[in-house]
Order: structure tokens, then sequence, then C-alpha cells
């Protein structure tokens, strides 16, 4: 029976298999091809790693991807100091200071014996071979960013988790009333009317109020980045999603809808409606006070708009009166 050829790899098992011939470990080169899996726990997708890299359809093509990279069999691959350093080296940086910046754990140490840690790790024939292949893609890269499809993931912008919807969805969930009165039903559940016809109801059933940090996690995102959405300005000042930022302003008044209403229909906590009605919509305690002197001396208030001749007698008729006053 003939052996039936293997599946083709897909882009994401050529960016994973790639990355791992590069230099990154199993776990890494994984998560780099399929970074939505960021979402689950580190043991599991280690398990998943390891079990996509003891396939033998997966084995087959690192062999043949090695072959076609002039990468060696038993080449070591590089730990995340290692990596560093050779990146810091091949986007330009100085070959002892790349060398530094990775390993700041030999800081400490004599220049002399600095120097000669770093003309002993490049020195190696591993690590030769690996700057090359940095270098030899970067080259690539650089030539035909479109098509680099293997740059590394760090090198990509980071896309917004920002959908057209939300505005959408925003609305649906503000659109919402405070409370509602229960119609009053007979015994066969139906509602019942009054002489003139008119639906009669009980008791007023407060709504749950919507909030930021309910939409928040209704989207499943941080309540900061709905902020930072609603403010993100372009380079010229204009707002980058000016119908979201317009339906997010709008939740104060919501917010102030929902405690008036619910308050004075005696179905929240007065302490808690007090707080909530001064923190999210700006509401204060007022006091007035009056203040007034007697019918032929009126008391005079200094302000701007006087000239200094008149402040200056103001102030002085002022502190007469103080060293008239009896004392305490």
């Amino acid at each position: 029976m003939a052996q039936q050829p293997l599946k083709e790899l897909t882009n994401a098992e050529k960016k994973c298999l790639i990355r791992f011939l590069e230099g990154y470990d199993k776990y890494e080169s994984y998560m780099f091809a399929y970074p939505l899996s960021k979402r689950y726990a580190t043991s599991i997708m280690q398990d998943k790693a390891e079990l996509f890299f003891s396939n033998p359809r997966t084995r087959h093509f690192i062999e043949e991807l090695r072959e076609c990279t002039e990468i060696e069999i038993n080449l070591k691959p590089l730990t995340k100091t290692e990596l560093k350093c050779i990146t810091l080296l091949v986007n330009g940086t100085p070959r002892q200071e790349a060398y530094n910046k990775a390993h700041q754990q030999f800081k400490k140490c004599k220049p002399k014996t600095l120097e000669a840690k770093c003309v002993s790790f490049f020195g190696t024939e591993r690590i030769k071979h690996f700057i090359e292949l940095h270098a030899k893609r970067s080259k690539e890269l650089a030539a035909n960013p479109i098509e680099g499809e293997f740059m590394p993931h760090k090198a990509k912008p980071k896309s917004s988790k920002y959908k057209d919807r939300y505005v959408q969805d925003l609305r649906d969930y503000l659109d919402i009333d405070p409370g509602f009165f229960e119609p009053v039903l007979d015994e066969e559940g139906n509602p019942k009317f009054d002489l003139n016809g008119n639906q009669l109801y009980g008791k007023y059933i407060p709504n749950i109020m919507p909030t930021v940090a309910g939409f928040a996690r209704k989207i499943r995102v941080h309540r900061d980045t709905l902020h930072y959405w609603s403010t993100q300005t372009h380079s010229d000042g204009t707002l980058v999603y000016p119908e979201f930022s317009e339906v997010y302003k709008s939740i104060g008044s919501v917010y102030e809808h929902f405690l008036l209403t619910n308050g004075l229909m005696n179905k929240a906590n007065p302490a808690v409606t007090i707080f909530a009605l001064k923190n999210l919509c700006g509401f204060k305690d007022s006091k007035e006070l009056t203040v007034q002197g007697d019918q032929d001396k009126p008391i005079q208030v200094i302000t701007k708009e006087m000239t200094p001749e008149d402040a200056s007698h103001a102030y002085k008729e002022m502190l007469e009166k103080r060293k008239g006053l009896p004392k305490k």
C-alpha cells in the first residue's frame, strides 16, 4: 500500500517551526505562532507545544526545513540571554555593549575579565552561526517587509481590540430603565384593569444599574481600555473613535438617572446613593452663608476690580474694626 503524502504545513505551523529553528525553545515558538493561546494556563500550552513537536509529521518538516536553512541537526537552541545579545548585535549595537546589556550578572566583573568573556562568547561556532542566520533574516525583512511572515513578534504593532460594533453594544447596554412597576395579575395570570380600562400595577422593581466595569467585563477588556478608546486621538488632535467617545460620555447621565430615580423611590441605600452621586455625578453639599454689616457701615469686600487706593482704604477700615472688637 502506497504511503499517503503528508499534509502541507499551515502558515502558523510553518511560522512555529521557523521560530524554533532560529533558536527559540518549543514553548516560545508555539506561543509566537498561536498568540491567542496566551489566555490559557502556561502548563496547558507547554503540553500542547510538546505534543506538537513530538508529532512525526512535525519532526519530518523540521528536518526538511533544516536542510533548506542549512542548520545543523544537533545545534543547541539559544537561551534568552544569548538571543538578546545576538539581537542587539544584529540591530547595530557594538559587540562589547551588546554583551554587557545581555549579561547583567557580569556587570561587577573587572573590564579585562568582561572583555575576555565577550571574546569567548562571540568566538564559538554556534554563536557565529546564529549571528549569520539572524542577520540574513533581518536583511530579508528589510528588503521585503510586507512578506515578512516570520518577523519577530515584538516588531509587530499591537492590534487594538476595538471593534466598530462596540458603539451599538454600549448603546444597547445603557438603554435600560431604572426600574419598572410589576403588573397586577389575576388568578389565571392575566393583567388586571380598573373601571376606566387602565392596567393596574403593583410594587416598583429596580433594575441593575449599568456601569463601565460591567460593560468592560461583558466584552472582556479592562475598564481603563474603555477610557483609552474614548480619549485616544490622532496626531492632529482628532478623536480616533468619536462615536464611541460620545456614547461613553453619556454614562454619567445614566448614573444620575438611575441613582436619583431609585433613591427617590426608596429602592436604594441612601448612604450608598449619596456617595455615588457625589463621586460619579459630581454632586456636592451646598451651604448658604450670608454676611452683612451694620446699616450705616456695610462690609466692604476687596475685589480685583478695585483700584489700589480703594483696596488699601478698605483694608485699613477692616483693621480698625478688628482693633475695636472686644478681646476673647
